[in-house]
């Protein structure tokens, strides 16, 4: 069993805007899921919240993932506008 953190992240420098330790389990497939509107974003892990966060500014761009430290592998990312 190893732990991890789960962390929002503002592109420029990697500034933290919240995070959450966590424990994952090698070899364990988690849900990793993003809601953001305006400047709200939602971050669940397996259907539990983790992260609530909010910005003063909504932003645009660009979204991805990242390892530090560790390995991981991701499969089936998709991003899709809200309705």
């Amino acid at each position: 069993m190893n732990s991890g953190e789960v962390f929002l992240s503002v592109p420029s420098g990697f500034e933290w805007m919240e995070r959450r330790r966590v424990v994952v389990r090698r070899g364990t497939d988690y849900l990793l899921q993003f809601v953001a509107l305006g400047g709200q974003i939602e971050c669940y892990l397996d259907g539990v919240l983790m992260i609530n966060a909010v910005r003063d500014e909504p932003s645009s761009g660009l979204t991805g993932l990242f390892i530090d430290r560790g390995r991981a592998v991701f499969s089936d990312f998709n991003a899709h506008a809200l309705q």
